[in-house]
């Protein structure tokens, strides 16, 4: 798939996610950057680049190993591979997904089935809540664990990074004071993904039970499958957690090369 092809399919995911899609084009950098700073953010991106031009040097500078650029390629292709898995097994008995049947029997008990338009909005939102729960927690565990192992990986990364030399230690502190002033605002817009399929897969259901021809068990299981249009949502998430460790690993590969570069042309020099 091509670059422009992946950027449709994730354009197209957004778009569905939020019903609207804004392309922002001639971004300056550094205003685009500063919408992702807070109050607290900027509080404390100040505090730490003081105590940086305040910490000590290493006087005995190591060599980039030449293999880091490759493990960290390596790394987040373990991590995309883990997330690929989660994905590709979402429908299967270990995630304990809520079921077709289940939720036909649930829509059920609830008094949801073949209502039309009168569709008790209580009795809809209550019946919601309880089929979407264990997709909310595939989700939300599916991201944890995405950031927590870029996290570690960027951790693993500067503690190399930091015994290069003073240049790319500071490289490697700007980098990390610049993800702690950001982290407030990239915080929220993470809390704020799993809600956003939440609304989604109500608005389809809403749509689903309101069918004025009235719906059977056959026709609700096909759509709440992993072919049909429950499994259009869970794809939307696997595109979207994609982009994210996508827009990660660059930020991780650009420090590395980065660092190299500045560590070759200072012993060049």
């Amino acid at each position: 798939m091509s670059d422009l092809d992946e950027k449709q399919r994730i354009a197209a995911a957004v778009a569905r996610i939020t019903g609207t899609l804004e392309l922002v084009e001639d971004t300056d950098a550094i205003e685009l950057l500063a919408g992702f700073i807070d109050a607290g953010g900027a509080v404390r991106f100040s505090q730490l680049l003081e105590e940086m031009a305040a910490a000590p040097r290493s006087a005995h500078p190591t060599p980039l190993p030449p293999s880091l650029p490759g493990k960290v390629m390596t790394r987040l292709a373990e991590i995309e591979a883990r997330l690929d898995d989660g994905f590709t097994h979402a429908f299967r008995p270990r995630y304990r997904l809520t079921t077709p049947g289940r939720a036909w029997s649930t829509l059920g008990q609830f008094g949801l089935i073949n209502t039309g338009q009168r569709l008790d909005s209580t009795a809809f939102k209550k019946a919601c809540r309880a089929l979407w729960a264990p997709y909310n927690e595939f989700l939300e565990t599916q991201l944890k664990r995405l950031r927590f192992a870029i996290r570690d990986l960027r951790d693993e990364v500067a503690k190399t990074l930091h015994q290069m030399g003073p240049a790319a230690a500071e490289l490697t502190q700007l980098d990390a004071a610049l993800t702690v002033g950001t982290r407030g605002v990239i915080d929220d817009l993470y809390r704020r993904i799993t809600p956003a399929f939440e609304l989604l897969f109500e608005a389809r259901l809403k749509g689903i039970l309101r069918r004025s021809d009235g719906l059977d068990v056959t026709i609700f299981s096909e759509g709440f499958s992993q072919n049909g249009w429950l499994g259009e949502i869970l794809s939307d998430a696997a595109v979207l957690y994609h982009a994210l460790l996508g827009r990660e690993g660059r930020r991780l590969v650009d420090l590395v090369k980065n660092a190299l570069l500045l560590h070759e042309s200072i012993r060049v020099d």
